[in-house]
């Protein structure tokens, strides 16, 4: 990546000079900030997700039996619900590319807008029993 740069993310990491420092990261900088990007983010989310996932059949006994009638057939199912009702990551920023108008309501290019994956995943207009 540094001898044939790209216009890849990962080529940006490596080769974009950081002002304050007059250089860009070394290898071994590189290496530890991606150890401990992966590290925190990983393990904070993951234990998240885990503790939503207990809190829910806690509340839901049902569905902490259905589950372990058939974990097999339940268990993707149960993860993919947990991720849906109390994922670890509720949003992203981005940034509006071009002038748009979404849902009737007009957002200037070089808007930063907040997706609420937490919204989208509980509207009652694309599923039929959002809360449950």
């Amino acid at each position: 990546m540094r001898e044939t740069p790209d216009d890849s993310l990962l080529s940006d990491l490596v080769n974009t000079e950081i002002p304050e420092w007059g250089r860009t990261l070394t290898d071994e900088e590189l290496h530890a900030e991606m150890m401990a990007d992966t590290f925190v983010g990983g393990s904070e989310t993951s234990t998240n997700a885990i503790s939503a996932g207990v809190m829910l059949l806690i509340q839901q006994p049902d569905q902490w039996n259905l589950l372990k009638s058939d974990p097999k057939k339940y268990l993707p199912v149960l993860v993919e619900e947990i991720l849906r009702l109390e994922g670890p990551v509720q949003g992203l920023f981005r940034e509006a590319a071009e002038d748009i108008k979404f849902h009737g309501v007009d957002i200037p290019k070089g808007s930063v807008i907040n997706v609420r994956y937490a919204a989208a995943n509980l509207d009652d207009q694309c599923l039929k029993l959002p809360k449950s």
